[in-house]
């Protein structure tokens, strides 16, 4: 069916100008939009109804004309239909001015399955969401089972940047590509990690960043950096065990060890004092002195009062050591 042409109009006449034939013009104008025009137009309204070769036929198995397709007849419509070339071929087809498909580098779809071969040490993937798991995923992948990983590119592929989350243990990691190597795997930190055990590999931390304990010695908190405090609490018995209340030999408990409840790895900074529950300031005016201290503990330690009083007081020494674990 062809497309409906339209005929040119008679000469129209003018009426500022006498004519012998205007009645004739006029007669032939008004016939022709009295049929041949109307004609014409009943013509094209039937080629909008009925045709289709204005879009080259029937499309997805349905005629287009004036009134058709019905409603929801295109939802069936392939993307190919736009134009293959015009679609990404996979989802990770990176070729610049393509059309999305659903699950593109991660957006709106799961991420890309490790079956697919992918390595995890590929510089040069294509920005994007992927899986990895330590049994199928090529590469160094980060500590864990399994998990996912985002690839970012920077400065036109000299620069790349990778964040790896595992699944089992809700960890975090990233490391960069300097253009010739990978460096390794940094954690993230968040409140359910900065807690743990502490640990370290040449001097750089490899665990959590502050590890608490406690056992009979005591307690005890290390630090991400080495730092290491101890401290603890031992009764000295009666103040009176040792000495005659002189200057020269002043009352003190008698001497006694503290095991620090984890160990040193150098001498480390001890001190301490003590207290007492009952008394005058005199009767409690209380140093704490020990004459030897390792690794591992302090011992030798006394209590000594610091004024004549004779009264006996038992009192307790909080005792304190700062050093270093590593």
């Amino acid at each position: 069916m062809s497309y409906p042409e339209f005929s040119d109009f008679p000469p129209i006449p003018q009426r500022s100008a006498a004519e012998a034939d205007f009645d004739t013009k006029m007669s032939a104008l008004f016939q022709h939009f009295a049929t041949t025009h109307r004609a014409e137009l009943i013509a094209l309204i039937d080629f909008l109804k009925t045709g289709s070769t204005i879009i080259g036929g029937a499309l997805n198995a349905t005629t287009v004309g004036l009134d058709t397709p019905a409603a929801g007849k295109f939802t069936g419509l392939e993307a190919d239909s736009l134009g293959g070339a015009a679609v990404q071929g996979n989802a990770t087809d990176a070729a610049a001015g393509k059309l999305l498909k659903v699950g593109a580098f991660g957006l709106g779809g799961e991420a890309i399955s490790p079956s697919a071969g992918i390595s995890i040490d590929d510089s040069s993937l294509p920005n994007g969401t992927y899986r990895y798991d330590t049994a199928t995923t090529p590469g160094t992948v980060p500590a864990g089972v399994d998990g996912i990983w985002i690839h970012v590119q920077l400065e036109g592929g000299l620069r790349a940047h990778q964040i790896a989350m595992e699944q089992s243990s809700n960890s975090i990691f990233i490391r960069y590509w300097s253009g010739s190597s990978w460096s390794s795997w940094q954690k993230f930190f968040h409140q359910n990690s900065i807690l743990g055990t502490v640990s370290q590999s040449g001097g750089v931390p490899t665990g959590a960043i502050i590890e608490r304990g406690s056992n009979a010695n005591g307690e005890y908190v290390r630090f991400a950096d080495g730092t290491q405090i101890c401290w603890g609490e031992i009764n000295a018995g009666s103040i009176l065990s040792v000495g005659v209340g002189t200057f020269a030999e002043p009352y003190s408990t008698a001497t006694f060890a503290w095991t620090f409840p984890a160990s040193f790895i150098d001498l480390p900074n001890f001190s301490g004092s003590a207290l007492a529950g009952t008394g005058s300031v005199y009767d409690r005016a209380l140093d704490v002195h020990a004459t030897s201290v390792n690794v591992t503990g302090a011992s030798t330690i006394n209590v000594i009062r610091k004024t004549g009083s004779a009264a006996d007081v038992s009192p307790v020494a909080h005792l304190r050591a700062i050093g270093r674990w590593f």
